[in-house]
């Protein structure tokens, strides 16, 4: 499940009363008895309430005292996050239970919270499933649900927030920040217009339908299976932003130790490629020679023992080479900071090639 940026689209359409989940699912919508006048856009612009946003002397708008309602409808989410990602493949077959609003308010320097407004449970289990970032897990690898998000989108500095299986909650930082933010408001704002006209049930109705839930033992083993398959997803994702974050560690160590021991490398690579002249020199008529020995071994001139010596004397030559070229290679790998293969690259005159 793949999230596109849509934060500069147009707001996604659906077919009249149905919503179709990043996922392929279509879902039957029922509209609201009251539904709105006018649809409030949830585009991303620069903040205009004073509160992200202020230019010269102008003080920001002091925020208002959260609504003891909000208060607890966020910390029930929290509390039952994991048993709602757990069962995702319920709820997004529900469009109901998709839309239930969760009043987590997440927002970003100069635009506020323009493309975060009104989140629901459909949106936060499809960004913890499809988002191309790793959000499902702390810095140190345990299992930790993203669910505020809040930073800079020109800096990246952020300070974010993740909640644990047991309900705790903690500040994390992400990095890169733009890919967590952006796939965020891409999922968020493709259900705006749906958040607004169509029926939902609160949080703790979704909570008390699944536990009622008398799900047939091959939708349980499916939606498990599903899960499953997800969370590999996510580690595959997380194993892969480590393997990146270590190869560039790696290759700036890599430079620096270029940029320090730069003199005595360019003494053993000078010294190499002399030797290897000098090699080749000697070689050149030895190969001459063999293709000699070879026409007098078919002619019957030679015996095969006098040949065999000769190619062995050979081999002993270069072998001798080879082993003088690992020497200096072993010299430069003692080093740390280069493997055999970039070591042997710079003793042929190349640059190591740079690590993608």
């Amino acid at each position: 499940m793949e999230i596109k940026n849509v934060c500069d689209s147009p707001e996604a359409g659906f077919p009249e009363n149905k919503i179709v989940l990043l996922n392929g699912n279509v879902l039957d919508c029922f509209p609201k008895s009251c539904p709105p006048e006018k649809i409030v856009s949830n585009k991303m612009k620069l903040d205009t309430t004073g509160v992200y946003l202020s230019f010269g002397k102008k003080r920001p708008v002091s925020k208002s005292v959260e609504d003891p309602d909000v208060e607890s409808n966020r910390d029930f989410f929290l509390r039952h996050a994991f048993f709602f990602l757990n069962h995702a493949y319920i709820i997004m077959q529900d469009s109901r239970m998709f839309l239930a609003p969760v009043d987590i308010n997440s927002g970003l320097a100069y635009v506020g919270n323009n493309g975060f407004k009104a989140p629901t449970l459909g949106v936060y289990l499809e960004w913890w499933l499809g988002a191309d970032c790793n959000v499902m897990h702390d810095e140190k690898g345990r299992e930790a649900l993203t669910y505020y998000i809040a930073g800079s989108p020109l800096s990246g500095r952020n300070s974010c927030g993740c909640v644990y299986a047991d309900g705790s909650t903690k500040q994390i930082v992400h990095y890169p920040f733009r890919s967590v933010w952006s796939s965020f408001v891409a999922v968020n704002s493709r259900y705006n217009e749906a958040k607004q006209i169509y029926e939902s049930y609160t949080l703790q109705e979704v909570y008390e339908k699944l536990q009622n839930h008398e799900a047939s033992e091959l939708s349980t083993l499916k939606a498990t299976l599903v899960m499953r398959n997800y969370r590999i997803v996510n580690l595959e994702k997380q194993v892969a932003e480590l393997e990146e974050r270590i190869a560039k560690k790696e290759q700036k160590i890599h430079d620096l130790y270029i940029q320090y021991n730069l003199a005595e490398l360019t003494r053993l690579r000078d010294e190499y490629q002399l030797r290897k002249i000098l090699h080749e020199q000697e070689m050149e008529p030895l190969r001459a020679e063999r293709q000699e020995k070879k026409r007098l071994l078919q002619a019957g001139m030679l015996s095969t023992w006098d040949y065999q010596q000769f190619l062995r004397s050979i081999r002993e030559r270069n072998q001798a080479f080879e082993d003088y070229k690992m020497d200096l290679v072993n010299q430069i790998v003692k080093g740390g900071a280069m493997n055999f293969s970039s070591a042997k690259e710079w003793l042929e005159n190349r640059e190591p090639q740079e690590k993608a």
